[in-house]
């Protein structure tokens, strides 16, 4: 199966992205939000999208806990956006406009500070070398398609992508899935990405 391939820049310009995709979300934050239904208020500054999505109670689910050796994840799902990432092509710049995309759709009124951001890497075609990225919030929210992590046992992997991970084990390869890769992105107060990790499942 051919691997992944990616920019070796990916790392620095990913995370640069993030925090100018973060900074965006800033203003939104006066936004309410609480794991309690509501429904969302529409606003004259935001699209008109927003007044058709409401919050739902979040699925109850336990905290993901990072160790250096393969750990257990049940099925759990996002709400988010999806798009086809071409690994062929420029990286940098399809992952900055998905990030940018999430930023102004009506899902960014709900991102909480103290919730993580997720994606997930699924659907990945060695053929075409091309891979589906969904980019969004456990919440459950109405109106927006929900994207399943696939339960099973994954590696973790502390301050890297996923993307960062598939280029770094070349030699260990076959012990992935490819299925339902996904990324933990841990905000501060002010919506800065202050920690990511990298899970990768195992066969």
């Amino acid at each position: 199966m051919a691997l992944p391939q990616r920019n070796l820049l990916l790392r620095g310009l990913y995370g640069l992205s993030m925090i100018g995709m973060f900074a965006f979300l800033i203003w939104q934050s006066w936004l309410p939000f609480s794991e309690a239904a509501v429904v969302a208020q529409p606003q004259s500054d935001k699209p008109s999208q927003a007044k058709q999505l409401s919050v739902v109670k979040q699925q109850s689910s336990e905290e993901i806990t990072v160790t250096n050796q393969p750990v257990w994840q049940s099925v759990f799902g996002i709400s988010g956006l999806s798009r086809k990432v071409d690994l062929q092509s420029d990286v940098d710049q399809q992952i900055r406009d998905h990030w940018q995309a999430l930023a102004e759709s009506p899902l960014a009124g709900y991102i909480q500070a103290d919730k993580p951001v997720y994606g997930i890497y699924r659907d990945y075609d060695s053929s075409t070398n091309t891979v589906i990225l969904t980019l969004g919030i456990k919440a459950q929210v109405e109106g927006m398609p929900r994207i399943a992590v696939a339960e099973g046992r994954y590696k973790t992997y502390r301050d890297d992508t996923v993307l960062d991970v598939w280029q770094k084990t070349k030699d260990s390869y076959k012990d992935f899935l490819y299925q339902s890769d996904f990324e933990r992105w841990q905000l501060d107060n002010n919506y800065q990405p202050v920690a990511v990790t990298a899970f990768l499942g195992l066969k």
